[in-house]
């Protein structure tokens, strides 16, 4: 943010005094204005360069399910490309790559797991049974998911990015259990703490945080 008053000129981390305004050209200004603003971002933990808040839908009942994603796939076919989409760099078996959330196509399921394990609790069965319902609605039979596990901020990164994984296998297992044969329709990805969808400094904001999203490919 840019500030002036009569002895300095304040632009993001930077200050500037009226000689060293003098002596800097304006496209030299400008470039030391933008390194002050990335770093006061940088500073405050880079919320500037995450883009617009993620809103999911919390989805419940198979109907809410099977209707929502019908609707994105008569969508899909007359729209050019994602509406809101976000790359993730992450690293696997050493290396890195890049995986993108298409966040027109996503709902978010609040799937229970024991604390630090990608064993469900009991309470999730409900959840998943809704979910195996309405993904064997015949209009979606055809229809290919990602399923991208999330975790919160607690924990070092590599761990939660091995966790998120690991639940989203649990999910993906316990679908087919449930009836959903097909394995080719599913592919599980982990993001561990990178995709927040609410501050992590809160219990309910970790809360929202830690979720299973299915996401239609």
């Amino acid at each position: 943010m840019l500030k002036g008053t009569d002895r300095t000129l304040e632009c993001g981390s930077m200050r500037f005094s009226p000689k060293r305004l003098v002596l800097l050209a304006p496209t030299a200004l400008l470039l030391a204005c933008y390194a002050g603003v990335a770093q006061q971002a940088l500073a405050q933990g880079g919320d500037q360069d995450r883009g617009p808040a993620i809103v999911v839908p919390e989805l419940e009942t198979s109907e809410e399910i099977s209707n929502f994603f019908k609707q994105k796939r008569v969508r899909t076919r007359s729209v050019a490309k994602p509406v809101k989409s976000r790359g993730i760099r992450i690293v696997e078996d050493g290396a890195s790559v890049e995986q993108t959330i298409n966040y027109d196509r996503v709902a978010a399921f609040q799937i229970q797991f024991r604390t630090n394990s990608a064993r469900l609790s009991p309470e999730s069965l409900a959840v998943m049974r809704e979910i195996s319902r309405a993904l064997q609605d015949p209009a979606l039979t055809s229809a290919k998911f990602y399923i991208n596990g999330h975790t919160d901020s607690v924990g070092n990164d590599a761990h939660n990015l091995d966790l998120s994984k690991r639940r989203a296998q649990a999910v993906l297992a316990t679908l087919i259990e449930l009836g959903l044969r097909d394995r080719s329709r599913f592919e599980a990805r982990g993001f561990g703490e990178r995709v927040a969808l609410a501050p992590n400094d809160t219990k309910d904001g970790r809360a929202k945080n830690r979720r299973v999203e299915l996401e239609m490919r």
